[in-house]
């Protein structure tokens, strides 16, 4: 039974009835031949176009065959057939082989015009597929943006020169409104969004640590502990935030409380007061893969306190190619350098 494919362009055009099956260019096309009631008249097939276009290039019936993978009879019927349908021959049979007529000259720049179009599409494609051509639109709060995606990032940046990188940083509200009006595909923050549209996943967790001034007097210790911290100035985050929160938390459930607190908004103010011996902090760990510095060490945090971190994306569109190969990247570096929870933690991180 014949399919139903439309031949006629336009919103409202009717389908027309197809006559034969399209075969595979590289990339999957529809069939272009058919009869179409609205126009009476034959639309062009890509097949029998492509085998005109095969005999061109090759010179011959015999060779074509063999550059498409078919019989030379079935190169010479779809060619006959083509003709049939166009009205007029294509080549003349000659003792010395085929010969192109005045009206297959005249058509061949147009074939091969569609051809190159047909080649073009499929690289395109085969890009498209492996990740290579398109966008990558991301954004995340500012530590998971150097943190967690600018290594990633990086990776395909290298090994894809033909895909455009968005990767934006942005307060977690604006990264959830960003992924709803579709400004970026994927979303990276340390609060789960509760917009209607969108969808927030657990990504990983991962424990905080503590960062300390090397002249100062904790920097000996293998551990940081709440105790520790109440004879010193604590830089933390505000009540407000997830990592303040739980420090919060983590100093009410043992009755204690720094000497003095500085809160911060960035972890990347947290490393540059450290730096400054103004005190100690806790912080989340995505910063120690972005700054380094020989006054400041990286110790364990006891008790252990871990922060997640939420993928946020819209619910009614699947991932791209190219937005799972930047997961599959950064799920990849998360279990080879997710040392704090890997490692044993009795030793001190040298600065």
């Amino acid at each position: 039974m014949a399919s139903k494919r439309g031949c006629c362009f336009g919103q409202n055009a009717p389908p027309c009835s197809s006559g034969s099956d399209s075969r595979k260019l590289g990339v999957e096309l529809p069939m272009l031949i058919s009869w179409c009631p609205i126009t009476r008249r034959y639309a062009l097939d890509l097949r029998q176009l492509e085998v005109f276009h095969a005999v061109a290039r090759a010179g011959s019936i015999s060779a074509a065959g063999r550059l498409l993978g078919i019989s030379q009879p079935a190169v010479s019927k779809s060619l006959s057939t083509l003709e049939r349908r166009l009205g007029f021959a294509l080549y003349a049979r000659t003792a010395s082989g085929l010969v192109p007529t005045r009206e297959a000259s005249r058509l061949m720049p147009e074939v091969e015009r569609i051809f190159g179009g047909v080649e073009r599409l499929d690289a395109m494609l085969a890009g498209i597929r492996k990740g290579d051509e398109g966008e990558l639109r991301v954004a995340a709060v500012p530590s998971l943006a150097l943190g967690l995606l600018a290594p990633a990032v990086a990776v395909l940046a290298k090994d894809r020169p033909n895909l455009d990188i968005s990767a934006l940083t942005m307060l977690a509200q604006q990264v959830f409104d960003a992924v709803l009006t579709r400004r970026v595909e994927l979303g990276f923050t340390f609060v789960a969004a509760q917009d209607p549209g969108v969808l927030s996943t657990l990504f990983e967790k991962k424990a905080l640590v503590a960062l300390v001034p090397r002249n100062h007097a904790l920097a000996q210790n293998d551990v940081i502990t709440v105790a520790d911290l109440t004879s010193t100035t604590v830089i933390a985050f505000q009540a407000d935030q997830p990592l303040g929160r739980a420090l919060d938390d983590a100093f009410a459930q043992r009755a204690k409380r720094p000497r003095r607190r500085v809160e911060i908004g960035h972890s990347f103010l947290a490393w540059s007061l450290v730096s400054q011996n103004v005190g100690v902090a806790v912080v989340d760990p995505y910063i120690l893969s972005a700054l380094s510095s020989p006054g400041v060490l990286a110790k364990p945090f006891h008790p252990t306190l871990e922060i997640s971190t939420y993928l946020t994306a819209r619910t009614d569109i699947p991932h791209s190619v190219v937005a799972r190969e930047l997961l599959a990247t950064l799920r990849r570096r998360g279990e080879t350098e997710d040392g704090w929870r890997a490692r044993p933690r009795s030793t001190t991180r040298k600065g």
